[in-house]
């Protein structure tokens, strides 16, 4: 897998903790009742097997979702990934997709 020989660049946005209300509210409107069905399945399933997996993962999964949605990509990093879409040939260095979601 390779990634843009750029780096990603993103406006700020606010922090966003990952607690269910916090996440909740920075989703856009059309995730959240998604985001809701997900974590109280995720609820019952933990309920069921006295684990907190299920909870902790769609806690992850739709943190992530949350940071994404609130973050908006530098016109420079817009560039790049039109010229993407386009077909364009973009420099391109190899990149550890494991590594990099240990990063985050």
């Amino acid at each position: 897998m390779t990634v843009t020989g750029q780096a990603i660049r993103t406006d700020s946005a606010p922090r966003i903790e990952k607690v269910p209300e916090s996440i909740w509210s920075a989703l856009p409107r059309d995730l959240k009742d998604r985001f809701l069905s997900e974590y109280r399945q995720g609820l019952r399933e933990a309920g069921e097997s006295l684990r907190l997996d299920p909870v902790n993962e769609i806690i992850e999964k739709w943190w992530r979702r949350a940071v994404l949605a609130n973050h908006r990509l530098s016109a420079e990093t817009m560039d790049v990934v039109h010229r993407l879409r386009a077909g364009e040939e973009v420099d391109t260095v190899p990149a550890d997709l494991d590594e990099l979601r240990r990063r985050t």
